[in-house]
């Protein structure tokens, strides 16, 4: 997974990583309700090689009333990982916004 991908499709869970404790700065977490492992994967992708199996090691489950269960605030934190944490403008934080949205219904 490099960044240029992982832009589009956030397929990155928290609770399947593994990586050095060095590695894992506490600074790279933004305040945000949903989405602040993404900032810290794309960031790591800047830096790091990623690499991913393509083996299901996890399930999700939704809770009502879950951070995780607003659309609304996942499209706004979605968001603001483009437009303030990766300085894109208004208009390319819109089209990533698309993709990562359009990918997720994919799945």
């Amino acid at each position: 997974m490099n960044f240029q991908k992982l832009l589009k499709s956030g397929d990155i869970g928290l609770s399947t990583v593994v990586l050095k404790k060095k590695i894992l700065k506490k600074s790279f977490f933004p305040n945000l309700s949903t989405k602040e492992d993404f900032v810290l994967w794309l960031k790591l992708s800047k830096k790091y090689q990623l690499i991913g199996i393509k083996k299901k090691l996890t399930k999700w489950r939704q809770v009502e009333n879950s951070l995780s269960s607003s659309i609304f605030q996942k499209l706004l934190d979605g968001f603001r990982v483009y437009n303030y944490h990766m300085k894109f403008n208004y208009f390319k934080s819109l089209y990533y916004l698309l993709c990562l949205s359009l990918n997720y219904l994919k799945k």
